[in-house]
Order: C-alpha cells, then structure tokens, then sequence
C-alpha cells in the first residue's frame, strides 16, 4: 500500500512540474517570437493587391516574387498607410517555401538589394520579406505560417505584448 501511495504522490508531482515548465515554455515562446519579429526595421498590416516574379542577374540569375502590398497600419518602421513593394527571393529549403499572406501582418528587414522597377508604390520603398502571419477581418487567422497564433489568440494581444516589452507604440 505504502509503495502505491509513494508511487502515486511521484506520478503527481512529476505531472505538476511538467505544467510549470509547460507554462514557462509558452512565455518564453512569446518572448522568442516576439524577439525574432522585432528584429524586422518593418512591421505593418497590409494586404497583397498583385504578385509577380522577375530575374535579376547578379554573378548569376537570381529570381524574385515581388510583391505589391497595400499597407493599412504601420506597427514598426518609416514607411506610411498606402503602398509598398515586398522582394522575396525564390530559395528551396528544407523547411519548405516561405509563405506571404495575402492579408496580415509582414515583418521586413532592411531596403532589398534589388529593386522591382515595374511597380510604382507610395513608399518609395522595396523591402526583403522576413515572415507574416494571415489575418482575416483584423484577426489572425490559422495557415501554413502559424506564427503568432500559436501564443497569442489576438493581434491585440501581440500589440498589447510588444508594447510593453518593446515600447513599441501602435498606431490606431
């Protein structure tokens, strides 16, 4: 009987600590997305109004989608509401294609090394595409991207969290 109950109080205590590491894993994901995004100089909210792929020749042909993109809310970086064009180049991973949501939230890095002289944006801007996330009436929205649904049920969830621990203040 004894060896049951020892059994049992282990069992229980091993299901409580795998709980606190458990929650302490999803504030740290948070912390990790959220690191990983604000390294992007853009952040914005935006939609895709037309797409099209282009080669440059550098040392050799290499390809680009670009991207026009109608930005609705600046969260990060010197650009405006209106448009701007995104570059991603077209590279096979093991992890698979990177995907740009036809509406949601895009993460850019600094000016693209090249530039899509075939489409005229309000930003006078060509950014290299990082990541994003789907959303769908100001929501995010569950796709091949996953990344901050998986920790935050809302976009006003992420904002409120980048705004406390990045200082990031969010344009309404």
């Amino acid at each position: 009987m004894k060896r049951i109950l020892y059994t049992i109080i282990l069992f229980l205590l091993g299901l409580s600590n795998s709980s606190a590491q458990s929650n302490e894993g999803t504030v740290g994901s948070k912390k990790t997305i959220s690191d990983e995004m604000m390294k992007c100089a853009y952040i914005f909210e935006g939609k895709v109004i037309s797409n099209h792929s282009y080669k440059v020749n550098v040392d050799r042909y290499i390809t680009y989608t670009s991207y026009l993109v109608e930005v609705n809310k600046v969260v990060k970086g010197n650009i405006q509401k209106g448009t701007i064009n995104i570059l991603l180049r077209d590279v096979h991973s093991f992890d698979g294609h990177k995907v740009v949501p036809k509406e949601g939230l895009y993460c850019c890095f600094n000016d693209a090394p090249t530039k899509d002289t075939t489409v005229t944006t309000t930003n006078s801007k060509s950014l290299t595409y990082y990541c994003g996330d789907s959303m769908a009436n100001g929501e995010l929205k569950k796709d091949d991207n996953d990344n901050l649904i998986g920790y935050f049920p809302t976009i006003a969830e992420f904002y409120k969290y980048i705004s406390a621990n990045y200082g990031v203040k969010i344009e309404q």
